[in-house]
């Protein structure tokens, strides 16, 4: 019996199909800017990006954070009240959801931050108050 993934050579021994890697994807937004203060907003190349309520929360939890944040930690933060396979399939649809509007959120093996470039209102902020205390 043949597992997926797998055909029969000519001596009736099942070997591994191998796919191909696919061509590494793009960044569909050349600008990004996403604003917090006074309501959430994402725009890329000009042009406003509407995500679900689990997305948004994602996006502002993962930008509220300077440095990368391990996705577990990210789960159980925005998911608290259900099993931990849960959040984690949560976090999964909503990153899944943020992908494929635009590149917001980077995903490094088990850790998630804002992509570098990413126009953050509430980081523009801190750097006028910054300024202005000087």
């Amino acid at each position: 019996m043949r597992g997926k993934g797998e055909t029969v050579d000519a001596a009736g021994t099942a070997v591994a199909e191998v796919t191909p890697a696919r061509p590494a994807r793009r960044a569909r937004t050349s600008h990004a800017r996403l604003a917090l203060l006074g309501g959430f907003e994402v725009q890329a190349d000009d042009k406003r990006i509407q995500l679900p309520v689990s997305a948004q929360r994602v996006a502002a939890f993962v930008a509220l954070h300077e440095r990368p944040l391990r996705r577990a930690y990210v789960a159980g933060s925005l998911w608290p009240d259900v099993l931990e396979e849960r959040a984690g399939a949560s976090l999964r649809s909503a990153l899944w959801r943020i992908h494929r509007r635009g590149r917001l959120i980077e995903a490094n093996g088990d850790e998630l931050r804002l992509v570098d470039g990413v126009e953050l209102d509430l980081r523009e902020a801190e750097a006028t108050a910054t300024r202005e205390r000087r």
